[in-house]
């Protein structure tokens, strides 16, 4: 799950918290995250909010509790009541976990980084191959951000293009010189360091409103893709279930 709070200057957390318990409310799936990130974060957050006055604290700080767990150095920690234990009734499943204890891929080449892993599903899933080949509104699946016919799995001299390389370029459609008088260099948006860089940019750097846009923009698609590449990841393992 991926929210962004994009308003330059705007203090992001609890609002992100808001969407976040909103976008969660409505059934009672699964929560996937890839490696530990997400948990410190919402550690982090639950720590805000109790030393805030936020009006509604008390609901986000409950509802951060039952979607993760206590970090190894929070100094307040939480125990859930009745399962007298810091794990939340709800929290997120680690999917990079799942794959260090019971997956092995020679793509990734001994890396369990999503950038590597979810290349290797690529090349070793049919199920995948055949379901993310056809353009996302022939496989049921929504998109916010990229239109009907886009498809996420390409190849190339018949090797398989990562989803990153292939997401649309932040100035799509905009001429040269347009490019040439903007404020930002980022060409495409398509890894984590990359996407940090430009949420900096958006948020502490004087740009015209259509650069921000642009921005913005891309980054909603390279988030929309990072919660995609758990769902293939997951899709992977789960079609490996049937076949045993």
């Amino acid at each position: 799950m991926n929210i962004l709070i994009l308003t330059a200057g705007e203090f992001p957390n609890f609002e992100f918290v808001e969407s976040l318990q909103q976008a969660l409310s409505e059934d009672e799936g699964t929560i996937f995250k890839f490696a530990t990130h997400e948990n410190t974060i919402l550690n982090a957050i639950r720590a805000q909010l109790k030393a805030s006055n936020a009006p509604n604290k008390e609901s986000l700080v409950s509802f951060i509790e039952s979607i993760s767990h206590n970090t190894e150095n929070n100094p307040d920690p939480w125990i859930v009541p009745l399962r007298k234990q810091n794990q939340g009734t709800r929290d997120m499943v680690d999917l990079c976990k799942v794959v260090k204890n019971y997956y092995y891929n020679p793509h990734t080449f001994g890396s369990n980084s999503i950038k590597k892993v979810l290349p290797a599903v690529l090349k070793s899933s049919q199920f995948v191959q055949e379901k993310y080949s056809k353009p996302i509104g022939a496989i049921a699946v929504s998109s916010k951000n990229l239109p009907d016919d886009h498809i996420w799995l390409t190849k190339q001299e018949n090797e398989i293009i990562s989803p990153y390389k292939t997401l649309p370029p932040v100035y799509d459609n905009i001429s040269q010189d347009e490019i040439e008088t903007r404020l930002s260099n980022i060409d495409n948006i398509d890894d984590g360091g990359a996407a940090l860089t430009a949420y900096g940019k958006i948020q502490y750097t004087d740009m015209t409103e259509k650069e921000r846009e642009d921005i913005s923009d891309a980054l909603k698609r390279y988030c929309e893709l990072d919660t995609l590449a758990m769902v293939m990841i997951y899709e992977h393992l789960k079609s490996l279930l049937i076949k045993i």
